[in-house]
């Protein structure tokens, strides 16, 4: 590696991370995913600060129903989460 390609990647990685978490998120859900944000939006309501470890398919908001919810609790407080 050249010393001005180790420069840029240092430059970068030292950089401050003016990035928010809206940000972030509204940059996921543009374009065709935007459909999926309000899907995103109840979930994140459900739990916060959450990493996810199993997949489970969600397709319609109607899928959030009170037992997905309560399975998803129940998997954070396990977990130790809140």
């Amino acid at each position: 590696m050249g010393h001005s390609y180790a420069n840029y990647i240092a430059k970068v990685a030292l950089a401050p991370d003016n990035t928010d978490d809206e940000s972030l998120v509204t940059a996921q859900y543009a374009g065709k995913r935007n459909a999926l944000r309000p899907l995103y939006d109840v979930l994140i309501q459900t739990v916060s600060n959450a990493m996810f470890t199993h997949r489970v398919r969600i397709t319609a908001k109607a899928d959030i129903d009170s037992e997905f919810k309560r399975w998803l609790k129940q998997a954070y407080s396990e977990a130790g989460k809140p």
